[in-house]
């Protein structure tokens, strides 16, 4: 039988040596469970900030920006907002008020018309299952959606000429 070599440090030395690998045994352990959290940490914020992202900032409404170039709004800030309210109570809904619709934009200028988008905002449609903002919708969509290409075609002819292409 072959005896195996005798260790060569002995004594006050391998204690020593013991100490240290354990130290630094300990370290490493510590070291891996901090990078651990880290690890975890980020891929938490990760999945958050991508669900943030995915069901509300992409979604988010954005505002349509007046034509320096065309005429002053003909619609007030505070009518903008009951105007926007009276369509979205019009649209809301099983079945569409279309005179309602025709009688809240009739005459009203491009830059009236972005006053009272930008007052609609995003809003929730008849049927929204969507977690987030994915199922709200903006005025042109409600538009679009509810009336015909008939009825928009009489919604154009309502408004003043400088609106007609919003739509």
């Amino acid at each position: 039988m072959k005896m195996s070599k005798k260790n060569k440090l002995s004594g006050a030395a391998s204690e020593v040596f013991a100490k240290v690998a354990a130290e630094d045994n300990r370290k490493a352990v510590s070291t891996t469970i901090n990078i651990g959290f880290i690890l975890f940490g980020t891929a938490v914020l990760g999945v958050a900030g991508y669900a943030f992202y995915a069901f509300y900032w992409k979604n988010r409404f954005k505002k349509m920006k007046y034509n320096p170039k065309a005429a002053q709004s003909n619609v007030s800030p505070a009518a903008a907002i009951a105007k926007a309210n009276t369509l979205y109570a019009a649209m809301k809904g099983a079945g569409t008020n279309e005179k309602e619709i025709y009688k809240a934009l009739s005459g009203v200028n491009y830059n009236g018309f972005v006053a009272i988008y930008n007052a609609f905002g995003k809003r929730e449609g008849a049927l929204n299952f969507s977690i987030g903002n994915r199922g709200d919708e903006d005025l042109l969509s409600f538009l679009q959606g509810d009336l015909g290409e008939k009825e928009l075609a009489t919604l154009r002819n309502l408004m003043a000429y400088d609106a007609r292409s919003l739509f």
